[in-house]
C-alpha cells in the first residue's frame, strides 16, 4: 500500500501567492471559488463561491466541511525560558501523552519540562516532525480556550487574531 504523502500527490498544485486570501471575504458568499477541470487538467479562479450552481451536473456530489478549529496552538515556556510554539495535534491512548507538533524542538532533550499557565509538560521525544510531551494534568477545551491560540496556516504569514476565531 502506498504510503500518506504519495496518497495526497495528486492533490498537490501550486498557487500564485496573489491567489491565496488572507483573511476570510466579509460573506462567505463573496469568497473567491476555485475550479479544477479534471480532463483538461486546468485550474480557474472564479470571483464568487456564490456562483457554484454553475458549474454543478446531475449526479454531482457535494461534501460539506462544517468542521471547527479549536485553539490548539500554544506558546511553551522551557525553564531557561525559551519560548516553544506547539500546536497539539491529538491526545494518545496512553495517560496524558499528546502529540504534538514542535517549532524548533531540537534543543529539547528528554524530561525538558515546558509550562503554561500553571500547567507543566515534560519533553518526550521527536518522531519525524511530530513531537510527543506529556501533560502533568489532563486537558479538555476549555485548557485550550484559556492558554491556546488559533492555528492559521503559515503560508498566511501572519498572527492569529480575533476574526480567526468566528470565521
Amino acid at each position: 500500500m502506498e504510503n500518506f504523502e504519495e496518497a495526497l500527490r495528486p492533490f498537490h498544485f501550486e498557487l500564485e501567492p496573489k491567489l491565496i486570501a488572507s483573511y476570510p471575504a466579509p460573506n462567505r458568499d463573496e469568497s473567491r471559488l476555485m475550479i479544477l477541470n479534471r480532463r483538461k487538467e486546468q485550474i480557474s479562479i472564479k470571483p464568487h463561491f456564490r456562483d457554484i450552481s454553475s458549474f454543478l451536473h446531475a449526479g454531482d456530489l457535494i461534501v460539506f466541511n462544517d468542521s471547527r478549529v479549536s485553539k490548539r496552538r500554544l506558546y511553551l515556556q522551557s525553564e531557561k525560558g525559551r519560548e516553544h510554539e506547539c500546536l497539539f495535534l491529538e491526545k494518545q491512548d496512553q495517560a496524558n501523552i499528546w502529540k504534538c507538533m514542535l517549532r524548533k524542538p531540537g534543543k529539547l532533550k528528554k524530561g525538558d519540562i515546558l509550562k503554561v499557565g500553571g500547567t507543566s509538560f515534560h519533553f518526550l521525544y521527536n518522531e519525524g516532525k511530530e513531537s510527543f510531551i506529556d501533560s502533568v494534568q489532563e486537558l479538555d477545551e476549555s485548557f485550550f480556550e484559556t492558554y491556546g491560540a488559533m492555528p492559521i496556516p503559515p503560508y498566511l504569514k501572519r498572527k492569529a487574531e480575533s476574526l480567526d476565531e468566528t470565521r
